[in-house]
């Protein structure tokens, strides 16, 4: 039985944030998800961006001042929605996946660590694949994918096998029209779990995992109105995983607090703009407490939720995108170490980039031997070999920096020094390891390249079906 809930628009004290003006760069045709990574190896973070309607992704070279060369196209196959980026071969450079829904595939595009990418690999997905993450699910250090099948209601595994491919999928069952999916250790026993937001019936489904690439029964949490995106991280401060909803037609986001047993509390609902479809976590404004950026698809806004560091978060922030904006993610696009968005818009056929306005630094000059150096994350990037994960600590005062500083999100909870450390992807993004210099970042996090997560989180790229974007389409 749902309960009734009372949606809080202002909780608690939060400091000002704020974003200059928006800078528009053009991609293909209705774009949908973003991720982020190193990949020509300059050292500074570029963007892939899923072109619905044309079929393909958009390569966004950056110069390390939050600016972006034109786009390189690469194919994929019917109706990219969704993106995640890895090392799927072990050769130290990123690659891509995405889910198509025209087809019912997954396309893996295997990077030369020059911008370039290959001809694509498609591999078999339930009927309508929505959001893609990455994670290893089976403890063989190598990249899995999970994928949200939007149309018969269940998420795919498919198991790789370390050198750009991947093995026939298994299907376990989630609630009804599922459309993105998070990972992280929900239990605390170090093996990954899934969290899947469900449209159709208003729920988070969490899927234990068992350390084999198998998942045990759903079970399901109430959320808003028509959820489509889930990401997790610590938002209390007590070092167990909570979820954040986004709640379409509610107008809401909803906030789960985590037991640290896979169990989850009631949701409590904080006022978005109108249509919130995807949202990114991470530390806007330094404090060291987890904060939320949510993109109001009908208002042509994205709001920044500040967090209390106890779960709250404060009255919203708008901030003005492009035309149908859907996906955000949070980054440090210009090297001043401090998160900044990125926001694609359907209409426009645009990323629009936000920065913060403080401390705007010139970027480290990049030379022509730098290489991305993969990195055992807790959400995004892989070939990697584990390292000793931290003790549990309190927070800090942030600085992007290895623990006891704090770093950027998308981040790995702090697990118990016995725990076995596992590599773990994130949904958007490519696994940075820990920044250096200062900023406000939370302690044990780890920079991913796209949304920001606090714990041992993943969060993934959503896209919703066919019937949800046409419905979700701004009317002219």
């Amino acid at each position: 039985m749902l309960a009734v809930l009372s949606v809080l628009s202002s909780v608690g004290t939060a400091s000002a944030v704020t974003f200059l003006p928006r800078t528009d760069f053009g991609t293909g045709t209705y774009p949908f998800a973003l991720a982020t990574g190193d990949f020509n190896g300059d050292t500074f973070p570029d963007l892939v961006v899923t072109n619905y309607n044309s079929s393909s992704v958009s390569i966004l070279l950056g110069t390390g001042t939050g600016a972006f060369g034109a786009k390189t196209d690469f194919a994929t196959s019917a109706n990219a929605s969704s993106v995640a980026v890895g090392d799927f071969n072990g050769d130290t450079k990123l690659d891509i996946v995405t889910g198509n829904q025209g087809t019912n595939t997954v396309s893996v595009l295997l990077g030369t660590g020059t911008g370039s990418f290959g001809a694509k690999t498609d591999f078999a997905t339930g009927i309508n694949p929505l959001g893609v993450a990455i994670g290893d699910f089976n403890g063989d250090t190598k990249l899995d994918l999970v994928v949200a099948d939007g149309s018969v209601n269940t998420v795919s595994v498919l198991l790789g096998t370390g050198t750009g491919s991947f093995g026939a999928k298994t299907d376990f069952a989630a609630g009804t029209t599922p459309l993105f999916v998070a990972i992280g250790d929900f239990n605390g026993d170090t093996k990954l779990d899934l969290a899947v937001a469900n449209g159709g019936a208003g729920t988070v489904s969490i899927l234990l995992g068992n350390g084999t690439g198998s998942f045990g029964a759903k079970t399901d949490f109430a959320a808003g109105a028509l959820p489509q995106f889930v990401a997790t991280a610590d938002l209390n401060g007590d070092t167990k995983l909570d979820l954040a909803v986004t709640n379409l037609t509610s107008n809401t986001v909803s906030v789960l607090l985590g037991t640290g047993t896979g169990s989850f509390g009631a949701q409590t609902a904080f006022a978005t703009g109108a249509q919130p479809s995807t949202l990114a976590i991470g530390d806007v404004d330094g404090d060291t407490k987890a904060d939320i950026a949510v993109v109001d698809q009908h208002a042509n806004t994205v709001s920044v939720l500040l967090g209390t560091g106890t779960g709250s978060f404060g009255a919203k922030t708008d901030f003005a995108t492009g035309a149908n904006p859907w996906f955000v993610l949070m980054r440090d696009l210009n090297g001043d170490t401090k998160p900044d968005l990125a926001v694609s818009n359907l209409d426009a056929n645009t990323v629009s980039v936000l920065l913060q306005p403080q401390g705007v630094v010139a970027p480290p000059t990049a030379t022509a031997t730098a290489t991305a150096t993969p990195v055992c994350l807790d959400q995004q990037e892989v070939p990697c070999t584990p390292t000793p994960a931290p003790s549990v600590q309190p927070r800090r005062t942030a600085t992007p920096t290895t623990a006891p500083a704090a770093q950027p999100t998308n981040t790995a909870v702090p697990r118990p020094a016995t725990a076995t450390p596992r590599p773990v992807s994130v949904v958007q993004g490519v696994v940075r390891g820990p920044d250096t210099g200062s900023g406000g970042y939370l302690p044990g996090a780890r920079r991913e390249g796209v949304d920001w997560v606090f714990g041992l989180g993943v969060v993934s790229a959503l896209i919703a079906p066919a019937w949800l974007l046409r419905s979700a389409r701004r009317r002219r």
